[in-house]
């Protein structure tokens, strides 16, 4: 049996990864994991937006399901989806008392003086 390329050597001679190319894939390495991190953040933060968002949509579903006035539920959505902290104090308040929680905004008692200009 004849064997192709018998009795001739490789040439080919593997070479040692050096310092340099050491550094550069170590490099390389920790860009990609703190790159991970830093997409991970991002999806987060955004995923966290999308939702807010959504909650500041359904804060005048839930103003229609009180008994106030067209123009009163226009003002509450405009001041409560001013700041997160107030989209979270509404939904925060019992459906039982958001009647009263609605009424003490609109008194300017819970965020001061509502002005419109």
């Amino acid at each position: 049996m004849l064997v192709a390329n018998a009795g001739v050597p490789n040439k080919r001679k593997r070479t040692r990864m050096g310092d340099a190319e050491l550094s550069i894939q170590t490099s390389m390495d920790n860009f990609f994991k703190s790159s991970s991190s830093y997409m991970e953040k991002m999806a987060n933060s955004f995923g966290y937006d999308k939702e807010l968002s959504a909650r500041r949509t359904m804060v005048k579903d839930e103003l229609s399901k009180l008994d106030i006035t067209l123009t009163e539920k226009f003002k509450l959505s405009a001041v409560i989806v001013q700041a997160e902290e107030r989209v979270n104090d509404f939904y925060g308040t019992k459906p039982k008392e958001r009647h009263a929680f609605v009424e003490a905004i609109l008194a300017g008692e819970v965020y001061g003086p509502i002005s419109w200009q």
